[in-house]
């Protein structure tokens, strides 16, 4: 069984109501010569938001970086 929650939180949009499942999903890279160990994270739902999303944090764990936001490599 999942546990989780949900809390209010402070966003772009206001307050809102998000919920939280406690070590629910197990992310990871994969490449064709390589595979890191899975991370076990936490996954934030909203009600309102329709993309997925990752934050600044999984991106650190998972030593992504961003040349460029609009032109890219």
């Amino acid at each position: 069984m999942i546990e989780g929650g949900s809390q209010i939180f402070g966003t772009v949009a206001g307050l809102t109501r998000l919920y939280v499942l406690l070590s629910s999903i197990y992310v990871s890279i994969v490449e064709d010569d390589a595979e890191m160990k899975p991370l076990s994270l936490n996954a934030i739902i909203s009600e309102t938001e329709r993309e997925t999303l990752i934050s600044d944090y999984l991106a650190s764990l998972l030593g992504i970086a961003v040349e460029d936001f609009r032109e890219g490599l």
